[in-house]
Parts: C-alpha cells; sequence; structure tokens
C-alpha cells in the first residue's frame, strides 16, 4: 500500500513564489506519496498566473497538447474559439528547481486573482470520470469511490467561500464532504456555497445559471473531445464592496479523447444535472420570496431574510 501521510515539513519553493491557498483538490505540498512530497499549484507572488505541475506520462503529454491546440485555434467562428471562454488562459510551460529537481509546469491564468474574497466550488463532471483506456482496477476503483456519481453524474470535490467582506471568514469543505452529498442533500450543499453575498444570492445564481446554459449549449453542438475526469469550477466574490464576477470556468484536461463525432453524453448528464440542482434552489428562493410577500410586510420581510442566511 502506498505511503500517504500529512507532513508539516512542505517543500521549499524558489524564491518569489508560494503555494497557491485557494486549491480545492488535487495534488497537495503537505502530502507525502511513496516517499516523496507531492507538489500541488504554486504561484508567482504578486503576479496574475497559476503554475500547475504537468502530471507525469500521457496524462501531462494529453493536457499540455489540449491548451496548445486551443491557444491556436485562430477562426473567430470556431468551436474551440467559442469554448476557450470557458477555460483558463494558457501562457506556456515553465520549469522550476523544486526538492532537488526540475519540474515542468503549465502556466496558466489565476481565476482568483481578481476576487478579494474568493468563492470557489471545484465539480467533478461525468457520471463516469475514468477514460476509455482505464484499467479494470481503475475502473472499479472508481465506481467505488462515490456510488452517487451514477445518479448525479458529477461530484462535489470540495469548496472554499467566504462571508462578505472579511477574507479571514473562512469555510472549507474538502472531498469526504462532498462524498456525503447525496439525493436528499445535494441542494443544500449548493445552497450552502451559493449564499456568500447574502441579499445578492439570486444575481449570484442567475449569473451561474446563464453562464452553464451558455456551456451546455456548447457541449449539445460539439464533436470534437469527449472530457474525463474534467472539473467544472463555480466562482463569484463574496465582498459586497466588489462586483460579483460570477465565473464558470473548465480546468484538469488531463483525460481528454476524441469524440470520433458523437456527442459527450457522459458530461452532458452531469451539466444538466448541475443545472437542474441551482435551478431547483433558485425556484424555491422565489418561491419562498413569493408567498412572505403575501404576508405582514414586517414579519413575512423577516422570514425572507432569514431564510437567506
Amino acid at each position: 500500500m502506498a505511503d500517504k501521510q500529512t507532513s508539516t515539513a512542505a517543500l521549499q519553493l524558489p524564491a518569489s513564489y508560494e503555494w497557491y491557498r485557494e486549491q480545492i483538490a488535487g495534488h497537495h505540498p503537505s502530502v507525502v506519496k511513496n516517499g516523496e512530497h507531492q507538489i500541488g499549484l504554486i504561484k508567482e507572488i504578486g503576479s496574475e498566473t497559476l503554475l500547475k505541475p504537468v502530471q507525469e506520462g500521457v496524462r501531462g503529454v494529453c493536457e499540455v497538447a489540449f491548451y496548445n491546440n486551443l491557444k491556436h485555434q485562430n477562426d473567430d467562428g470556431d468551436v474551440l474559439t467559442k469554448f476557450s471562454i470557458f477555460v483558463p488562459k494558457f501562457y506556456g510551460l515553465k520549469t522550476l528547481r523544486i526538492g532537488g529537481k526540475e519540474v515542468e509546469f503549465i502556466v496558466m491564468e489565476d481565476l482568483t486573482h481578481r476576487y478579494k474574497c474568493p468563492c470557489i466550488m471545484d465539480i467533478k463532471m461525468g457520471r463516469v470520470t475514468y477514460d476509455p483506456s482505464a484499467t479494470k482496477a481503475k475502473r472499479l476503483s472508481e465506481a467505488v469511490k462515490y456510488p452517487e456519481q451514477e445518479t448525479l453524474g458529477f461530484r462535489l470535490t470540495g469548496y472554499r467561500m467566504r462571508f462578505g467582506c472579511n477574507e479571514n471568514d473562512l469555510r472549507v469543505r474538502d472531498k469526504q464532504w462532498g462524498r456525503s452529498r447525496n439525493l436528499g442533500n445535494i441542494v443544500d450543499a449548493f445552497r450552502e456555497f451559493l449564499s456568500g453575498r447574502f441579499m445578492e444570492k439570486s444575481f449570484v445564481v442567475e449569473q451561474t445559471l446563464e453562464q452553464l446554459y451558455m456551456l451546455r449549449k456548447w457541449f449539445n453542438s460539439q464533436r470534437i473531445y469527449h472530457f474525463y475526469a474534467s472539473s467544472i469550477l463555480l466562482g463569484y466574490e463574496a465582498c459586497v464592496e466588489q462586483p460579483p464576477n460570477v465565473l464558470v470556468k473548465l480546468i484538469d484536461f488531463s483525460h481528454v479523447f476524441p469524440a470520433n463525432g458523437a456527442v459527450d453524453d457522459n458530461y452532458l448528464f452531469g451539466l444538466n444535472s448541475v443545472i437542474n440542482i441551482i435551478e431547483k434552489y433558485r425556484d424555491s428562493v422565489w418561491k419562498l420570496v413569493s408567498v412572505e410577500s403575501k404576508g405582514q410586510e414586517d414579519g413575512g420581510m423577516s422570514a425572507v431574510l432569514n431564510s437567506w442566511k
């Protein structure tokens, strides 16, 4: 069994770099696996970019090739150009020496750089997260990891969110929390995450849905790629002194395969599920507002405000 434990002795980074503090999922530098520290996301201090380690083997080759292919689509009418608005900007590759060895990184846009108090949720998409080349053992391990994924079409790997303009007022949910979500409480999970701006949450929800609708339109029409184990990031600004800056972006492209002319039904199933769940939450909020507005003005409004906390 692989050695996996938490370690307090993190790897030393080159001067002017720091570990990315908004990381939700993926490799983390505090973890030792097979006798080596994992290398997670890092950031050059003061920059608007993020460095992600290139994975070993075919996964790393696949992800770099995907970003390069997307970068060189110049025709505004091209299918991939329309998709590029949902992907962090790609700035090439960079090599740094960390832990006594050369490590190659993908340099990409830091999606949280615009935020004072970011709220970010990571959603691993698809009923099936293993790709067509996966071994039987890999397929089995993925299937038992989160049985609800077959029904929901996605799993929550966690979120980080703030409340108001205090960046230290932080709530963190991890993958274990995500695996405890099911049909009975999944709406509550999105309700939790989308509550950071209090009275403006309806705007955040509507903007999130608008971008998800655009993404769904693209997936309904594209026949180029099938995405496995890719994530959607939902994000917004919690501080009401700043614009909400709602975002929907895709990340993690190490398991992208040719579509061979077929719709990516696996991904679309999960995307439709996410949309339906957020719509259900939105409709419940507006139903409550409608009911309470017919009651006594003071008491009704108080109940509405309390329900939005």
